[in-house]
Protein backbone atom coordinates (compact mmCIF):
# COMPACT_ATOMS: atom_id res chain seq x y z
CA UNK A 1 0.00 0.00 0.00
CA UNK A 2 1.12 3.39 -0.89
CA UNK A 3 0.97 6.20 1.75
CA UNK A 4 -1.90 7.69 0.75
CA UNK A 5 -3.76 4.43 1.29
CA UNK A 6 -2.65 3.94 5.09
CA UNK A 7 -5.49 6.26 7.29
CA UNK A 8 -5.20 7.35 10.84
CA UNK A 9 -7.10 4.90 12.37
CA UNK A 10 -4.88 1.99 10.50
CA UNK A 11 -1.62 3.74 11.78
CA UNK A 12 -3.38 4.13 15.33
CA UNK A 13 -4.29 0.88 15.82
CA UNK A 14 -0.73 -0.33 14.31
CA UNK A 15 0.39 1.99 16.97
CA UNK A 16 -1.65 0.03 19.44
CA UNK A 17 -0.79 -3.36 18.16
CA UNK A 18 -4.65 -3.93 17.11
CA UNK A 19 -3.85 -4.85 13.87
CA UNK A 20 -3.81 -8.33 12.09
CA UNK A 21 -0.28 -9.65 11.68
CA UNK A 22 -0.23 -9.21 7.70
CA UNK A 23 -1.44 -6.21 7.98
CA UNK A 24 1.39 -4.80 10.79
CA UNK A 25 3.89 -6.38 8.55
CA UNK A 26 2.85 -3.97 5.20
CA UNK A 27 2.82 -1.18 7.47
CA UNK A 28 5.70 -1.80 8.45
CA UNK A 29 7.41 -2.27 5.49
CA UNK A 30 5.67 0.47 4.18
CA UNK A 31 6.93 3.13 7.43
CA UNK A 32 10.67 2.03 6.54
CA UNK A 33 10.63 2.50 3.07
CA UNK A 34 8.50 6.37 2.92
CA UNK A 35 10.48 8.85 5.15
CA UNK A 36 6.35 11.25 4.98
CA UNK A 37 4.63 7.80 5.98
CA UNK A 38 7.24 7.36 9.11
CA UNK A 39 7.03 11.33 10.31
CA UNK A 40 3.45 10.50 10.01
CA UNK A 41 3.69 7.37 12.35
CA UNK A 42 5.99 9.25 15.09
CA UNK A 43 3.33 12.44 15.16
CA UNK A 44 0.35 10.45 15.89
CA UNK A 45 2.70 8.50 18.12
CA UNK A 46 3.69 11.59 19.97
CA UNK A 47 -0.06 12.36 20.12
CA UNK A 48 -0.84 9.13 21.62
CA UNK A 49 1.61 9.46 24.06
CA UNK A 50 0.94 12.87 25.07
CA UNK A 51 -3.27 12.15 25.53
CA UNK A 52 -2.01 8.89 27.66
CA UNK A 53 0.56 11.21 29.98
CA UNK A 54 -2.67 13.81 30.17
CA UNK A 55 -5.26 11.09 31.23
CA UNK A 56 -2.21 9.37 33.85
CA UNK A 57 -2.00 13.11 35.92
CA UNK A 58 -5.69 12.35 36.89
CA UNK A 59 -4.78 9.50 38.78
CA UNK A 60 -2.02 11.06 40.23
CA UNK A 61 -3.95 13.90 42.08
CA UNK A 62 -5.01 12.54 45.54
CA UNK A 63 -9.25 12.10 46.09
CA UNK A 64 -11.01 14.72 48.43
CA UNK A 65 -11.58 14.07 51.97
CA UNK A 66 -15.56 13.64 51.25
CA UNK A 67 -14.67 11.34 48.25
CA UNK A 68 -12.39 9.28 50.54
CA UNK A 69 -15.21 8.79 53.03
CA UNK A 70 -18.04 8.23 50.91
CA UNK A 71 -15.86 5.53 49.17
CA UNK A 72 -14.83 4.08 52.59
CA UNK A 73 -18.07 3.01 53.53
CA UNK A 74 -19.83 0.28 52.25
CA UNK A 75 -23.07 0.44 50.14
CA UNK A 76 -26.00 0.13 52.72
CA UNK A 77 -29.12 0.51 49.71
CA UNK A 78 -31.60 -2.66 49.83
CA UNK A 79 -33.21 -4.36 47.17
CA UNK A 80 -37.09 -3.86 47.36
CA UNK A 81 -39.24 -6.64 45.44
CA UNK A 82 -41.92 -4.48 43.85
CA UNK A 83 -45.06 -6.93 42.98
CA UNK A 84 -45.98 -6.92 38.99
CA UNK A 85 -48.75 -5.41 38.33
CA UNK A 86 -51.87 -7.29 36.57
CA UNK A 87 -53.08 -5.86 32.83
CA UNK A 88 -56.47 -5.17 34.91
CA UNK A 89 -54.80 -2.66 36.97
CA UNK A 90 -53.18 -1.15 34.43
CA UNK A 91 -56.05 -0.45 32.57
CA UNK A 92 -58.08 0.51 35.97
CA UNK A 93 -55.25 3.17 36.67
CA UNK A 94 -55.25 4.48 33.13
CA UNK A 95 -58.84 4.49 31.95
CA UNK A 96 -59.56 8.47 32.18
CA UNK A 97 -56.52 8.73 29.95
CA UNK A 98 -57.86 6.41 27.17
CA UNK A 99 -61.95 7.66 27.53
CA UNK A 100 -60.59 11.19 26.45
CA UNK A 101 -58.69 10.06 23.58
CA UNK A 102 -62.17 7.68 22.77
CA UNK A 103 -63.82 11.53 23.07
CA UNK A 104 -61.03 13.66 21.33
CA UNK A 105 -61.56 11.21 18.41
CA UNK A 106 -64.48 11.28 18.50
CA UNK A 107 -65.36 14.69 18.52
CA UNK A 108 -62.72 15.25 15.74
CA UNK A 109 -64.66 12.67 13.34
CA UNK A 110 -67.80 14.00 13.64
CA UNK A 111 -66.64 17.50 13.32
CA UNK A 112 -64.58 16.79 10.49
CA UNK A 113 -67.69 14.98 8.49
CA UNK A 114 -69.91 17.98 9.36
CA UNK A 115 -67.78 20.69 8.35
CA UNK A 116 -66.36 18.94 4.93
CA UNK A 117 -67.79 20.22 1.99
CA UNK A 118 -68.51 17.85 -0.95
CA UNK A 119 -65.43 18.55 -3.52
CA UNK A 120 -66.62 18.84 -7.42
CA UNK A 121 -64.06 16.21 -9.38
CA UNK A 122 -64.94 18.82 -12.66
CA UNK A 123 -64.20 21.84 -11.03
CA UNK A 124 -60.68 23.40 -10.70
CA UNK A 125 -59.23 24.32 -7.82
CA UNK A 126 -59.31 27.88 -6.44
CA UNK A 127 -55.85 29.00 -8.33
CA UNK A 128 -57.42 27.68 -11.94
CA UNK A 129 -55.11 24.53 -10.69
CA UNK A 130 -57.12 20.97 -12.34
CA UNK A 131 -55.71 18.16 -11.20
CA UNK A 132 -54.13 15.29 -12.97
CA UNK A 133 -56.74 12.96 -10.70
CA UNK A 134 -59.31 15.04 -12.52
CA UNK A 135 -62.05 13.90 -15.35
CA UNK A 136 -61.22 17.48 -17.21
CA UNK A 137 -57.59 16.50 -17.31
CA UNK A 138 -57.95 13.00 -18.66
CA UNK A 139 -60.63 14.70 -21.42
CA UNK A 140 -58.18 17.39 -22.47
CA UNK A 141 -55.26 15.22 -22.20
CA UNK A 142 -56.66 12.26 -24.53
CA UNK A 143 -59.42 14.11 -26.54
CA UNK A 144 -58.59 16.42 -29.84
CA UNK A 145 -59.31 19.75 -30.71
CA UNK A 146 -63.67 20.18 -31.21
CA UNK A 147 -64.02 16.86 -30.41
CA UNK A 148 -66.51 15.91 -27.56
CA UNK A 149 -65.87 14.30 -24.86
CA UNK A 150 -67.98 12.45 -22.67
CA UNK A 151 -66.79 12.69 -18.96
CA UNK A 152 -69.97 11.54 -16.74
CA UNK A 153 -73.29 10.68 -17.75
CA UNK A 154 -74.45 14.58 -17.89
CA UNK A 155 -71.10 16.81 -18.81
CA UNK A 156 -69.23 16.76 -21.65
CA UNK A 157 -66.06 18.23 -22.24
CA UNK A 158 -65.29 20.00 -25.59
CA UNK A 159 -61.40 20.63 -26.15
CA UNK A 160 -60.79 24.02 -27.76
CA UNK A 161 -57.46 25.72 -28.74
CA UNK A 162 -56.95 29.05 -28.07
CA UNK A 163 -54.41 31.22 -29.25
CA UNK A 164 -52.16 33.50 -27.16
CA UNK A 165 -52.49 36.95 -28.30
CA UNK A 166 -49.70 39.86 -26.79
CA UNK A 167 -51.01 43.02 -26.67
CA UNK A 168 -48.52 45.70 -27.56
Amino acid sequence: MSRANWTDEQISAFLDGELDETTTEALARAVEADEVLAARVERLGAANRAYVKALSEIDRRPLSPGVEKILSAPPTAQVIQFRPKAIGGFLMEHRAIAASLLCAVAVWGLSSTLTAKPVDPMAPGPDGTILASSPIHSALEGGSTGEVVKVKSPPKVVPTLFAATTRK
